[in-house]
C-alpha cells in the first residue's frame, strides 16, 4: 500500500537496478547539463536584443510600423507554438526527453545563419517564426525532463527552475553587452550580420553539447505507449487544443491556468520590443544604456532565482506567488511610468528604472510555483508530465498570439501626437497581475493540496492517497 501512494517517477526509480543513480544524484547530473544549455540558448537570443527591432525600424521607416510588425512576428511564432508544444510534449512521453532537446538550438543556429546572410525582413520573419516555436519545444522538454526526476516534489521541482533560471540570468546580462560590443567592433554596417553570426555559433555549441552530454531521465516503465503507435497517439493527443484536456480535469487546473496565462502577458517575449523602442524613442536611451538595463534584468533574474528557495521557506508556494506577482505589477508601473515621473519630480528616467529593477527581482520566478503545482496535480490525473509541459506551453502561446499584438497596438497608440501616453502597455501588464493574483486567492490550500497552512506541499503517503483519491473522485 505504501508503494502505491508514491508518486510514478519515484516508484520508477526505486524499482531500477541498484546501479542506478538515486533520483536527487540523477537530477543533480541532469541541472548540470542543462544549466550550460540554456545559458547557450539564452545569450544567442539576449545577443539579438537589439537587432530585431533596429532592422525591423530601419526596413519600415518608422517605429509605430516597427512595433506592428514585430508584434505580429511574435504571434505569428506563438501561433506555430500551439502545434509544436503538444508534439514534442507527448512524443517526448513516448520515445523520451533526450531525442528532441538538441532540435531546438539545431534550428536556431539554420535560422540565424539565413538572417546573417540576407538580413532583410523577410529573412526576419522567417528566423521569428521559427525560432520561437522551436525555443518552446526545447522549455517543453528540459521542464519535463526536471520534473521526471522531482517525483511529484512541487518545491523540489520550483527549487531546480529557479536554479535553472541563474543561468538564464547571467546569460542575459552576458548577451547584451557582448552584442553591443561586437556591433561596435563590426561597424553599424555590419554589425547585425555579425551579431546573428555569432548567435548560430552558439546555438550550435548548445546543439553539440546536448546531443553529447544528455542523459534520459524518462524510464520505459513511465512512457506513455509504444513508439510503434507514436503518430497514432500523436493524432489522438497532440492537439493545439491539448490544454483543454487538463483544465477539463478539475476547476483547481482550470484556475491555475488562468493565473499563469495572465503571468505570461507580462514576459519578454510579449513586451521587449515595446521595452526597446520606448528607452530609444520615449526616453531617450542610446544602445549603450539599453543594453547595460537588459543586463541588469539578467541580474535580477540572478536574484530572483537564487531568492526562490528561501521565498518558498519563509512565504510558502502561495506566498511566494503572491509576494512575486505584488512586487512584478509595482515594476511595470515604474517601468512605464518613468518618463510620467520625470516631469513630475524630475527623478531621471534611469534612477527610475533602477528602481524598477529592484522591484522586479521578487518576480522573476512567478511562474515557477503554479507550473510546479500544475505539473504535479496534472500527474494524479494520470497525465504525462511531457504532456502537461506541452499544453501549459499551448496555453502559454494562446496568450504569447494576443499579449504581443495588444500591447504593440497600445504603444503604437499611444504614441502618437494625439495621446502621448507610451505607458498604456505596462498599465495593462500590472492590471494582468492582479487578475491572476485574485484567480490565485480563489483556491484554498486544501484545493492546492497544501500543508502548514501553505508553506509546503504535502507529499507524505497519506496526503498522496488523498490527492489520487480526489483525482479519480473528479473523473468520474
Amino acid at each position: 500500500k505504501a508503494m502505491e501512494t508514491v508518486s510514478p517517477g519515484l516508484k520508477c526509480a526505486q524499482e531500477a537496478p541498484p546501479v542506478t543513480a538515486l533520483p536527487a544524484q540523477r537530477l543533480s547530473r541532469v541541472c548540470a547539463v542543462l544549466g550550460p544549455s540554456i545559458f547557450l540558448q539564452v545569450i544567442s537570443s539576449s545577443l539579438l536584443f537589439a537587432e530585431r527591432p533596429k532592422l525591423a525600424r530601419a526596413a519600415l521607416g518608422s517605429t509605430a510600423k516597427a512595433a506592428r510588425a514585430l508584434a505580429w512576428m511574435e504571434s505569428g511564432g506563438a501561433l506555430l507554438e500551439t502545434v509544436c508544444n503538444p508534439v514534442s510534449g507527448k512524443a517526448s512521453d513516448v520515445v523520451g526527453r533526450r531525442p528532441f532537446l538538441p532540435f531546438a538550438p539545431l534550428a536556431a543556429c539554420v535560422m540565424r545563419m539565413f538572417v546573417a546572410i540576407f538580413a532583410n525582413m523577410h529573412s526576419l520573419r522567417l528566423d521569428k517564426y521559427v525560432t520561437t516555436a522551436c525555443d518552446s519545444m526545447y522549455f517543453t522538454v528540459w521542464r519535463a525532463a526536471v520534473a521526471d526526476l522531482a517525483a511529484g516534489d512541487t518545491a523540489e521541482f520550483t527549487r531546480c527552475m529557479g536554479l535553472l533560471g541563474t543561468f538564464a540570468g547571467i546569460a542575459q546580462i552576458i548577451g547584451p553587452i557582448t552584442g553591443d560590443a561586437l556591433r561596435r567592433v563590426a561597424g553599424s554596417v555590419r554589425g547585425t550580420r555579425v551579431c546573428f553570426a555569432a548567435a548560430a555559433a552558439l546555438s550550435l555549441a548548445n546543439c553539440l553539447w546536448l546531443a553529447s552530454r544528455f542523459e534520459e531521465t524518462l524510464c520505459h516503465k513511465e512512457r506513455s505507449g509504444s513508439p510503434a503507435r507514436l503518430w497514432t497517439l500523436l493524432l489522438r493527443d497532440a492537439t493545439p487544443l491539448s490544454f483543454a484536456r487538463c483544465v477539463a480535469q478539475s476547476s483547481q487546473l482550470a484556475r491555475l491556468f488562468v493565473a499563469v496565462g495572465l503571468q505570461t502577458v507580462t514576459e519578454g517575449r510579449n513586451i521587449g520590443a515595446v521595452n526597446y523602442l520606448l528607452m530609444k524613442d520615449d526616453y531617450g536611451w542610446d544602445d549603450s544604456m539599453v543594453a547595460k538595463l537588459f543586463s541588469g534584468l539578467g541580474l535580477c533574474l540572478i536574484a530572483g532565482g537564487l531568492l526562490v528557495k528561501r521565498s518558498i521557506a519563509t512565504f510558502g508556494l502561495r506566498g511566494h506567488t503572491t509576494v512575486s506577482n505584488t512586487f512584478n505589477a509595482v515594476a511595470c508601473l515604474f517601468w512605464g511610468g518613468a518618463g510620467e515621473i520625470a516631469k513630475v519630480t524630475g527623478v531621471s528616467t534611469p534612477w527610475t528604472m533602477a528602481l524598477a529593477l529592484l522591484f522586479a527581482t521578487p518576480g522573476m520566478r512567478k511562474r515557477d510555483g503554479l507550473e510546479g503545482l500544475i505539473m504535479r496535480l496534472g500527474s494524479y490525473h494520470g497525465l504525462g508530465r511531457g504532456f502537461i509541459s506541452g499544453a501549459l506551453m499551448n496555453w502559454r502561446a494562446a496568450f504569447n498570439i494576443v499579449a504581443p499584438l495588444a500591447l504593440g497596438h497600445a504603444y503604437a497608440w499611444g504614441v502618437s501626437r494625439e495621446h502621448r501616453a507610451p505607458y498604456v502597455p505596462f498599465l495593462a501588464c500590472a492590471g494582468a497581475l492582479i487578475v491572476s493574483e485574485a484567480c490565485v486567492q480563489t483556491l484554498t490550500d486544501s484545493e492546492l493540496h497544501l500543508g502548514n497552512g501553505g508553506d509546503s506541499p504535502v507529499t507524505s503517503a497519506v496526503s498522496s492517497a488523498s490527492v489520487r483519491a480526489g483525482a479519480v473522485g473528479a473523473k468520474k
